[in-house]
């Protein structure tokens, strides 16, 4: 899968590495290769260890259609003085909900709560890997 949008924010470095380890295996054109950080187009016959870099969307796109979570963000508006505009995320496995993000959460933007619900479900999939692996 080649696909990128170029106004779309990429997940971090941290992410990208997270992400390889739980499993994230799609083919896409920018990756962060450990010897030319930041971030680069991975050159033929490379050798250096790299990460694949998605948009933050892509990488939730994979956590629905190979993970099979369901998850969203979603704006709560003017709910409250503390927070008068914040965006929330939440996300379940198998009709049973997972998580959510905290009450007192304050993302100022959609593309902050989107990248916080992603780390939320690296820490998941993490969660279960060291659970199984007892």
């Amino acid at each position: 899968m080649k696909e990128q949008h170029p106004s779309l924010p990429l997940v971090s470095y941290e992410q990208a590495k997270r992400l390889k380890a739980v499993g994230f295996d799609w083919e896409i054109g920018a990756y962060y290769e450990v010897m030319l950080m930041p971030l680069s187009i991975r050159a033929e016959g490379s050798r250096n260890e790299f990460y694949s870099a998605p948009t933050v969307a892509l990488a939730l796109k994979w956590m629905r259609d190979v993970k099979r979570f369901t998850c969203c963000v979603y704006y709560m508006g003017t709910w409250s003085k503390r927070f008068p505009h914040s965006w929330h995320w939440s996300f379940s496995d198998k009709k049973t909900l997972v998580k959510s993000s905290p009450k007192d959460s304050d993302y100022r933007s959609f593309e902050k709560a989107e990248s916080a619900l992603l780390d939320a479900l690296i820490d998941e999939l993490e969660n279960r890997e060291h659970r199984r692996k007892k």
